[in-house]
């Protein structure tokens, strides 16, 4: 059996895996995608504990909590009703400054009741955005082309991203605190619109 597979290895990594990580594009989408999934990550996994330390009372913490799977859901319908007025690049790179506005919401969220509803659309609507629009972006930038495989690969550090945002908020919580894991999110998602458009750049040349 290994000598059947081997040749069907040799190409797969030939053809697929060497030229894939080679390719700046390629590299680009992967530090997008785990910003992505780093920033959802770290935030869900603290939310109670993020709003209580920015001023927010128990009872709104709880419905703000349980209302970001529901602005996810509300986010994808919002797609559905303009991804054909505009680019899925483009719906990805709003999805990463709506994130990183929705940091920004979050360190005020305190504050003021309209500004933690801001912060639960955003964070929900672009999680949600993001997520479907990944995919569509990863095709669309790297080929359709044995797309199985390319997908895969863009989307181990998109896994590897959630498994350890928790972690990472709860480290950079105790060295620090919550306001720093807000400011670490915020900035994940620059880094990922960024990325984005460095991969847009260097798929065109």
């Amino acid at each position: 059996p290994r000598s059947t597979l081997f040749p069907y290895t040799t190409l797969f990594r030939s053809s697929i895996v060497t030229p894939l990580l080679r390719s700046p594009t390629f590299w680009c989408l992967v530090v997008a995608f785990a910003c992505f999934s780093l920033n959802h990550s770290m935030i869900i996994s603290h939310i109670l504990p993020l709003l209580d330390s920015q001023g927010v009372s128990a009872n709104y913490a709880v419905i703000a909590a349980s209302s970001i799977g529901v602005a996810q859901v509300l986010g994808r319908l919002v797609l559905i009703t303009v991804e054909r007025r505009l680019s899925m690049l483009l719906i990805s790179m709003c999805s990463f400054i709506g994130l990183s506005l929705a940091s920004v919401n979050l360190a005020f969220a305190g504050t003021a009741t309209i500004i933690l509803c801001l912060f639960v659309c955003l964070q929900g609507g672009s999680a949600g955005i993001g997520s479907i629009a990944k995919p569509t972006v990863t095709a669309d930038l790297l080929g359709s082309a044995n797309f199985g495989a390319i997908s895969a690969m863009v989307s181990i550090a998109h896994m590897l991203g959630f498994a350890f945002g928790p972690a990472l908020s709860g480290l950079i919580w105790s060295v620090t605190d919550y306001d720093t894991v807000i400011k670490v999110t915020g900035t994940l998602a620059l880094i990922g619109v960024f990325s984005l458009f460095i991969a847009q750049k260097s798929s065109r040349n």
